[in-house]
């Protein structure tokens, strides 16, 4: 629940307004699931060991922290996102301690979150059956089509229902496809595995997230190639084909992922070397404190984009 936004607002108007109508049943849920995690964690102990990448969101808070103190602006949307932090891994510290306990235990919570990502899919088709002109637009703005080459695929799909913008979409089809792959190729042949992975795979190509094309076909690749049921000639037969296919689809994938755009215009990241360039002129500016901590966690990087005239979107 505390992943569901139903509005999407600028980071000026969560900053002046953060607690709404639209996103009330996000904060309380974000609070009640913090304080569920750190009681069940009481309740049960606290591991004696905390697997590595669990801490590290726990290290990167204290940090945060400290930024925040820094910060001569405290903002809420920075409090907001060390919440949402901290929240995350109170919550991967229970579900670890839950999960120990028996392979029932993780099987569980694994099909909570598939059947999560499934949700969030079927909204969004819904969404975009109900409200299609909002739901599905181009992926660039009509200015902008006017000065590139014709796209591949002229339309992008977003969340309209509840807000998903398409690199979300792209990721979460991502994943489900992945693990509709697996269970295909571990032997479920099921005609249900057979149209989430078709159907999650055309998400992922009307969504245009490059790194989602990109992360599912890497982790496909890696998967084959670190499989046990295959000897290392199928293998190698199956990176020939895969990179074969790849080498044969290069000009359709280019324009896929360049959305008609010139090498020279496509080599900016869609702006985002500008965002780096404004942020390395900050860092530099700060002193030795501000260098280490920086100067307002996630705030800071708001207020860098707002003055270059891109306010974003806010998760609150």
């Amino acid at each position: 629940v505390g992943l569901i936004l139903l509005e999407q607002r600028g980071f000026s108007e969560s900053q002046n307004s953060p607690i709404s109508l639209s996103n009330l049943h996000k904060v309380l849920a974000i609070l009640l699931a913090a304080l569920f995690s750190i009681w069940s964690i009481l309740n049960t102990g606290i591991p004696k060991k905390i697997p590595g990448l669990v801490s590290i969101p726990f290290a990167y808070a204290i940090f945060a922290l400290i930024s925040i103190a820094l910060d001569p602006q405290r903002s809420v949307l920075a409090l907001w996102k060390l919440l949402e932090l901290i929240t995350m891994a109170l919550v991967t510290i229970h579900i670890l301690i839950t999960a120990s306990r028996g392979q029932s235990n993780s099987v569980f919570y694994l099909n909570i979150t598939i059947g999560f990502m499934r949700f969030l899919l079927l909204i969004t088709l819904v969404g975009a059956l109900i409200f299609p002109s909002e739901a599905i637009r181009p992926p660039v703005s009509e200015e902008t089509l006017l000065t590139i080459e014709p796209l591949l695929i002229p339309y992008q799909i977003r969340g309209v229902i509840i807000a998903l913008n398409p690199n979300s979409i792209g990721a979460i089809s991502a994943i489900l496809a992945l693990y509709y792959y697996l269970r295909i190729m571990d032997g479920k042949w099921k005609i249900k595995n057979f149209s989430w992975l078709a159907l999650t795979l055309a998400l992922i190509i009307m969504s245009q997230s490059r790194t989602a094309m990109a992360s599912f076909v890497a982790a496909v690749i890696l998967t084959q190639l670190v499989s046990k049921d295959l000897n290392l000639i199928k293998k190698a037969v199956f990176l020939f084909f895969t990179l074969m296919g790849l080498f044969l689809a290069q000009d359709e994938l280019w324009q896929l992922i360049s959305r008609g755009m010139s090498t020279e215009r496509l080599s900016n990241l869609s702006g985002r070397t500008l965002w780096w360039t404004s942020a390395l002129r900050e860092y530099g500016e700060a002193d030795l404190v501000g260098k280490i901590f920086g100067l307002g966690f996630y705030s800071a990087s708001r207020r860098i984009l707002s003055g270059i005239g891109h306010d974003g979107a806010s998760s609150l």
